[in-house]
């Protein structure tokens, strides 16, 4: 069964990988200090789940996992925000906020962070090393 599991940032050193339906009619959240800590929980949540109610629903999920700014920055920590800022042309400052949770980015400037995300990849992409 395919499923969204978001990712999200809380306070400091806080976040949650939640499900965004649920799963016979139960809710599953993982927490943890990293974006990895909460996604591995989570992947503890489902087999207590189905060990609990006997149900291997829990264990066959294809998780498609979204990510909000800070929980991205935290689990793909080789990206680098003054990078991404230069690739989007939203300031460093600007994405740091957002990565803070200060400030919450409206939908045009996901879309900005997104595009410039996936520019980054193209080009390490097309990379050729030589020795």
């Amino acid at each position: 069964m395919k499923v969204v599991a978001l990712v999200e940032k809380g306070g400091r050193r806080s976040f949650s990988c939640r499900l965004e339906q649920s799963i016979s009619k139960h809710q599953l959240i993982g927490y943890g200090t990293s974006a990895k800590e909460a996604m591995e929980d989570l992947e503890v949540t489902c087999q207590e789940m189905s060990d609990l109610f006997g149900d291997s629903t829990f264990l066959g999920l294809e998780k498609e996992y979204r990510f909000d700014v800070g929980s991205l920055f935290d689990f793909y920590s080789f990206l680098n925000i003054e990078g991404i800022a230069k690739l989007t042309g939203i300031s460093a400052s600007v994405l740091r906020q957002y990565a803070s949770g200060v400030r919450t980015p409206r939908e045009d400037k996901l879309k900005e962070i997104e595009a410039g995300i996936h520019a980054a990849s193209q080009q390490i992409h097309s990379v050729v090393l030589c020795a």
